[in-house]
């Protein structure tokens, strides 16, 4: 089926290097540069920059106010998903969410980062531009870890990757018992400051 065969590709990206783990904790810049759509494309319009960095959440339950939902889900698309990750036991998708910091504690670090160059710098099919940079000095990651501690984040798309997320944490519980750090109790986001 299309899962295992998604499972075998991932096996031989790992295989091959394309998919490597990172040797010490580590958060990723991501960085899109673009046009917005319009109508009549205009000259001289900037464009615009979204700057932000994908990192490990830990999964919790929406009632607990730290994730924040904004909209419903369907049952059809969460089970295809849960298909997909017990098959690759991996997330193979960020859910993009947002969150308030009106110090801009991530984009002061970023700076220092992104002066150096991106890991990769590509130009999709649309035009924009994605850069990538590896954040890992420890003080950083520190800095932006306990940043979190009292901060809710909401979902801006990915609801249904969230709550598949949710359920195959439940069953890998059920299966192996509540291992706090084990690698189902977090998800990867990209997170953008309001």
């Amino acid at each position: 089926s299309r899962y295992e065969l998604a499972a075998a590709d991932l096996r031989e990206w790992r295989r091959e290097g394309v998919v490597v783990q990172e040797d010490a904790p580590a958060f990723y810049v991501y960085e899109q540069t673009y046009r917005p759509p319009t109508p009549m494309p205009r000259e001289g319009d900037e464009p615009l920059k979204r700057r932000g960095f994908i990192g490990l959440v830990r999964l919790e339950e929406y009632e607990k106010r730290v994730v924040l939902p904004h909209e419903s889900t369907l049952r059809a698309p969460k089970e295809d998903r849960l298909r997909l990750m017990r098959a690759t036991e991996c997330s193979l998708s960020q859910i993009f969410s947002i969150y308030s910091d009106p110090q801009l504690t991530f984009e002061t670090m970023a700076e220092e980062v992104c002066s150096c160059p991106p890991l990769w710098e590509v130009t999709d099919a649309e035009g924009v531009v994605h850069r990538f940079w590896a954040m890992t000095d420890e003080g950083m990651c520190a800095a932006l870890t306990a940043m979190f501690a009292d901060r809710p984040i909401v979902i801006a798309d990915g609801h249904h990757r969230y709550e598949t997320a949710l359920a195959y944490r439940n069953e890998q519980r059920d299966r192996h018992g509540h291992i706090p750090d084990a690698p189902w109790e977090y998800v990867s986001m990209f997170l953008c400051n309001t």
